[in-house]
C-alpha cells in the first residue's frame, strides 16, 4: 500500500510540477540540482532523429520520392 506521504515524496521531482514546487519552497534549487546530478547516463538508449526527417520532403525521401517527379494536379 502506497502512503500519501510516499506518493508526495514521488511527486516532488516529477518534472511536470519541479517549477511549481520550487517556487512554493517545496524543493530547493540546491535538492532539484542534486536530483539531476544522480539520475544514470541513458543516452545510449535514445533514437536520435532530424527535423527533416518530420517534414514531408523527409517521409517523400524515406519513400523514395523525388520532389521533381512528384505530380501537383488540382
Amino acid at each position: 500500500m502506497v502512503l500519501l506521504s510516499d506518493a508526495v515524496q514521488f511527486k516532488k521531482f516529477d518534472t511536470r510540477l519541479v517549477e511549481r514546487s520550487v517556487s512554493r519552497g517545496n524543493l530547493s534549487s540546491q535538492e532539484l540540482d542534486v536530483s539531476v546530478e544522480q539520475l544514470p547516463d541513458d543516452s545510449e538508449n535514445a533514437v536520435w532523429v532530424s527535423i527533416e526527417s518530420f517534414t514531408q520532403e523527409g517521409l517523400d525521401a524515406e519513400k523514395g520520392v523525388s520532389g521533381s517527379s512528384q505530380s501537383h494536379s488540382a
